[in-house]
């Protein structure tokens, strides 16, 4: 047992050591790679700018071609009126390099300073769950290269929703995180202190952004649902605290569940999807004509479509988990073999080129991470069950989350689309490196638990 004054030096001196390494990633993410305003656009880029163009909080805000949530970023950038000038289309082999695009600077600059601060909140409150200094040391230097490697700052200067959907969820899980930490503080007894609750405020604001980044949050929002509520059952001091946040992130998800049906996002890709993965088989169209669905060359066939196809491809991919699976599990190795993007060419500059190889070493190109994640992310949930400790299960908690929503996230955007299909799972695989990660790290710091408390015995 250390002395009270050696306690508190050690205490503080690990602090000071956290916060260095983090000042030391801040340093280099804001300097390593180049003007923080050079940007590239992309095909789908004008159509943020139109979509900005809309009023704000409108109804035809949220049934455009694009979300809510990047329609009022573009417009609170005051790019209603710009054009894009440097496009990259890699499809066709044009990578360009980034430009400063007069008009798009502040959005440029605005995407990376989110992305510095959700990372820094994101990496900060996660080092609070871990209790001993080894693990919380080396899983704030490993988070941070994680979050400020190539593999996904790069995607800020991109004119495009990728950038939001990393910080937006980053921001809104460390958020989540700290006002759970600040709650444990005061014990269970106590419900939701003021700074807790304000807390956890601005995490519900900025998920309920996040779920309007993109059709595909839904789901992962969906989960968090199925995992708050059940808790709420337990918890007794904090139950209407977690309902109110429940239903206010269910609340937003119906709201984007009709606003995509309602809107003409969905046409385009799920044309792709059919044309990939049900005309061209007898089998699959037999399936699809017991759902009512006419010839493909009808004239009624289109009438179907719109009133029909989303719901009938939703049906087909739940009641056929063997074809999900094995299309995925062939589709793999190509999903996971590029951790890069691939809109921009950049000058050889030093230290970026260490920073990517930094990177490699954290967002693995391997396939053997998801199998890595279920074996962790297993362990940690029968540890959280035998010891019933409240660290243990919220960290349970945490890690199912993120591996459900990223097997969910990869099989639907997998599915949704064909065209482009290594950006749509980019999220996904992002999460199942992630947890990976923290896995990892709340095990390190079990096992140092349970040894401290075999010597203590």
């Amino acid at each position: 047992m250390r002395e009270p004054a050696v306690d508190l030096i050690w205490r503080r001196s690990l602090a000071a050591l956290t916060a260095a390494i983090m000042v030391a990633g801040i340093w280099f993410r804001l300097t390593a790679y180049g003007d923080l305003r050079l940007s590239v656009a992309t095909m789908d880029s004008d159509s943020y700018v139109q979509s900005s163009r809309l009023p704000l909080f409108s109804w035809a805000s949220l049934i455009g071609e694009r979300l809510f949530t990047t329609n009022t970023f573009y417009k609170l950038a005051g790019a209603q009126d710009c054009h894009v000038e440097t496009v990259s289309i890699p499809a066709i082999g044009r990578e360009s390099v980034r430009t400063l695009q007069a008009c798009f600077s502040s959005i440029a600059l605005g995407q990376s300073l989110l992305s510095v601060l959700a990372s820094v909140i994101l990496v900060g409150s996660f080092s609070t769950m871990l209790r001993h200094a080894v693990p919380r040391l080396v899983g704030v230097a490993v988070l941070i290269v994680f979050a400020f490697a190539p593999q996904v700052s790069d995607w800020d200067s991109v004119l495009s929703s990728e950038s939001l959907t990393f910080s937006l969820f980053a921001l809104a899980v460390g958020l989540g995180v700290l006002g759970l930490a600040q709650a444990s503080r005061v014990g269970a007894a106590a419900g939701f202190p003021p700074r807790a609750a304000f807390t956890a405020l601005g995490a519900c604001l900025v998920f309920s952004l996040w779920i309007l980044v993109r059709d595909a949050n839904v789901y992962t929002a969906l989960i968090l649902c199925g995992i708050v509520l059940p808790a709420a059952l337990v918890t007794k001091p904090r139950r209407l605290v977690l309902i109110s946040v429940a239903s206010a992130w269910l609340l937003v998800s119906l709201i984007a569940l009709i606003t995509a049906f309602q809107s003409s996002r969905w046409r385009i890709p799920l044309t792709n999807a059919f044309e990939e993965y049900v005309l061209p088989y007898p089998s699959r169209l037999a399936t699809f004509e017991k759902y009512g669905m006419p010839s493909p060359r009808s004239p009624q066939y289109p009438g179907w479509f719109d009133r029909h196809g989303p719901s009938s491809y939703l049906l087909f991919l739940g009641t056929h988990p063997g074809f999900v699976a094995t299309t995925l599990f062939d589709h793999l190795d190509s999903l996971v073999a590029e951790n890069n993007q691939p809109y921009f060419k950049t000058p050889s500059m030093p230290l970026r080129n260490l920073a990517v190889r930094a990177g490699d070493l954290v967002h693995s190109k391997s396939t053997s991470v998801l199998l890595i994640d279920v074996v962790v992310v297993g362990v940690i949930v029968v540890l959280a069950v035998r010891s019933r400790r409240g660290h243990m299960l919220t960290s349970a908690g945490l890690v199912v989350w993120l591996l459900a929503s990223a097997a969910a996230t990869m099989a639907l955007t997998f599915f949704a689309d064909p065209i482009g299909v290594q950006r749509h799972v980019l999220f996904a695989l992002f999460l199942f490196r992630l947890v990976g990660w923290i896995g990892i790290l709340i095990l390190c710091d079990q096992a140092l638990d349970a040894g401290h408390e075999r010597a203590a015995a």
